[in-house]
């Protein structure tokens, strides 16, 4: 696989072991749906009180599509509040991306309180543990799903609490979202290898037939939807 790009992602280790020009991969980040409005009912915010300090955590959700298949993870980040001019001020303190559950819960109890003391302090309509589940184990999260001819897209949540904006990526980096935590970087080579190799077999085991060919298959000939002459004037097609 040659990989034509302005930048390199972590999988990109697989080109010391060949190159195979047959297959073309041109990699190009593009952000192919953006969306502020209403955006922050979809993530989860707790806010909280530490060494008389006032926290706002996030957990916001995303899905990557890699070669038809689904891997889903949530990031938590952890802010600061302060008030400067009148206006709230974020300073972001720590985080984490996860496609582990079990990993994002033990950060929130490790940087705020257990997952049944939230669940007991907030007073939301919903069970943070329910959340967090119907992040990882949702059915639309699973199986295999056609992805055209572009081997990978990221779906997530961007942005401060309260600001937040819902973007799809298409071909980003994908070492930014630490997938080399699910997909070894030989794997994915393989991975994209593969499917990039059965689009471009596809296309060319495509056989171009000339108009008047296709026309004869179907029954036409050069006098169809015309009035045809007299046997005796009548040529050869």
């Amino acid at each position: 696989m040659k990989i034509i790009s302005k930048f390199s992602d972590y999988y990109d280790v697989g080109l010391a072991y060949g190159i195979d020009k047959n297959i073309r991969f041109e990699r190009v980040t593009k952000i192919i749906h953006e969306d502020d409005e209403d955006s922050t009912n979809d993530s989860i915010t707790l806010e909280f009180k530490k060494n008389s300090k006032n926290y706002t955590l996030i957990i916001q959700e995303g899905l990557i599509t890699f070669c038809g298949e689904f891997y889903p993870f949530a990031k938590v980040t952890v802010y600061l509040v302060m008030k400067h001019n009148k206006k709230l001020v974020y300073e972001k303190k720590s985080t984490l991306l996860s496609y582990k559950k079990e990993e994002i819960v033990d950060f929130i109890e490790q940087e705020y309180a257990s997952i049944e003391e939230i669940e007991r302090e907030q007073k939301y309509s919903y069970m943070l543990n329910d959340s967090l589940d119907s992040i990882f184990y949702s059915d639309s999260s699973s199986g295999l799903v056609s992805v055209g001819e572009v081997p990978y897209y990221v779906d997530t949540y961007e942005g401060l609490p309260y600001q937040e904006r819902f973007v799809i990526y298409q071909l980003p980096i994908l070492a930014k979202y630490h997938f080399f935590d699910v997909v070894p970087p030989m794997e994915a080579f393989q991975k994209l290898s593969m499917f990039l190799g059965a689009i471009n077999s596809k296309d060319n085991n495509m056989v171009e037939i000339e108009d008047r060919y296709l026309a004869e298959g179907k029954g036409f000939d050069c006098y169809s939807f015309k009035k045809r002459p007299k046997k005796r004037k009548r040529k050869k097609c």
